[in-house]
């Protein structure tokens, strides 16, 4: 550390907070430049983070919602809600369903980074114009950062964090149905 920046350095990565812009620099433990948060905002007018998205992008996560499973060129609200008739033709601004999970995971030249952020509250992670632009009424900004290279290894790391779901019971893996789109006793 020195009056400029603040490195801490793990076995798994390194990171350099810039104290003349809110700049946060990750480089894995090879020193591969993983990722570059240029805006760290938390303050009395709330909190967020952003940095640029790259074409090649992938970004996934984020909860249950309609569209594609890459979030990138979309604006995800943290937010559940509970709405009958999902279908973009019945509501076209609708972009959350059930599960609103603030974990996301880039894909950058084939290696993943993975991001949550732990607040309970309303969020908005808005990947259009090529950036993402997180941002949350709340004054904090506990964010976490998980470097992979891998899917895999995002995943575990956040599991390590957040804990594994249980399995269910063999006897609750019985027959399922649902009788929500049939319209009559032959479909």
């Amino acid at each position: 550390a020195d009056g400029n920046h603040l490195t801490l350095k793990t076995s798994g990565l390194c990171a350099t907070i810039e104290s003349h812009a809110p700049t946060l620099n990750i480089a894995d433990a090879a020193g591969w430049p993983v990722l570059t948060i240029n805006d760290l905002r938390a303050g009395k007018d709330g909190s967020g983070f952003g940095f640029p998205i790259e074409a090649e992008d992938l970004v996934y996560g984020l909860g249950q919602g309609t569209g594609s499973l890459n979030r990138k060129d979309t604006r995800k609200d943290i937010w559940n809600i509970d709405i009958l008739g999902h279908a973009s033709c019945i509501h076209p601004g609708l972009r959350t369903l059930y599960q609103s999970i603030p974990f996301g995971i880039l894909v950058r030249h084939g290696r993943a980074v993975g991001l949550f952020w732990d607040y309970p509250g309303h969020q908005t992670w808005d990947f259009t114009d090529s950036r993402l632009n997180a941002y949350s009424p709340n004054q904090a900004l506990d964010l976490y950062i998980f470097t992979g290279p891998t899917l895999a290894d995002i995943l575990r790391r956040y599991a390590q964090l957040t804990g594994r779901a249980a399995l269910p019971p063999r006897w609750a893996l019985g027959y399922q149905q649902s009788r929500y789109s049939y319209g009559s006793r032959t479909e």
